[in-house]
């Protein structure tokens, strides 16, 4: 099951048409080489996470900073989530669909919901995929998944911070609809855990 959207601050609001028209496919936010970690720099991320990813992370050749997709997910994860500690053992963004629905028992469908993590690749590709965090679903006035908002980290050549709205009826030819949405278990019924500290919403887009 799905779980509750936690909306704090975005629910019913709507954009106006001429944001709505602005709605497409984009990355809108690019940390700059002296500012790579400027995009989510509200998370208080800096290149590591409680699980030990970033030791798979690759370092801006500039200025040294250590930059992975899968240890911002992990990063965000903890915020967000009890501490499950099989996420440590996660491999590729690949293989994290089919990891975190084996190992922790997390839901993944296409259904995106604020807070979850949005997933490319199979476990049997050639490329090592990649997840982002979704910070926002974006609604058409039916109530419809028209797109999402996410930030992420990127390691390989990239090596620094973004963020994107990607939209499902224009993906561009760098940026897909993901192939998957992750919902991570909120409370494993161990103890441990961490309440949910981040902003979720969804935000309804007039036509």
């Amino acid at each position: 099951m799905k779980k509750l959207i936690v909306v704090i601050a975005l629910i019913g609001l709507s954009a106006s048409s001429a944001q709505a028209a602005d709605l497409v496919t984009k990355e809108t936010c690019t940390g700059l080489n002296y500012s790579t970690y400027s995009c989510v720099s509200a998370y208080g991320y800096s290149g590591s996470d409680p699980y030990n990813l970033d030791r798979f992370s690759k370092n801006n050749l500039v200025d040294g900073t250590k930059h992975s997709c899968t240890s911002f997910a992990a990063f965000m994860l903890y915020r967000n989530n009890p501490y499950m500690e099989k996420i440590s053992t996660f491999n590729a963004a690949r293989s994290w669909a089919y990891e975190a629905k084996t190992l922790v028992g997390a839901t993944v469908d296409n259904d995106p919901t604020a807070g979850d993590i949005a997933q490319w690749g199979k476990p049997t590709d050639e490329d090592l995929g990649h997840v982002a965090y979704v910070e926002q679903v974006l609604l058409d006035a039916s109530g419809q998944v028209i797109g999402v908002i996410v930030a992420d980290d990127n390691g390989g050549k990239r090596r620094t911070t973004s963020r994107k709205t990607i939209m499902k009826a224009t993906p561009s030819n760098d940026i897909s609809w993901p192939d998957n949405f992750i919902t991570f278990p909120n409370y494993l019924g161990s103890g441990g855990g961490r309440p949910a500290a981040m902003l979720r919403g969804t935000l309804q887009v007039n036509p």
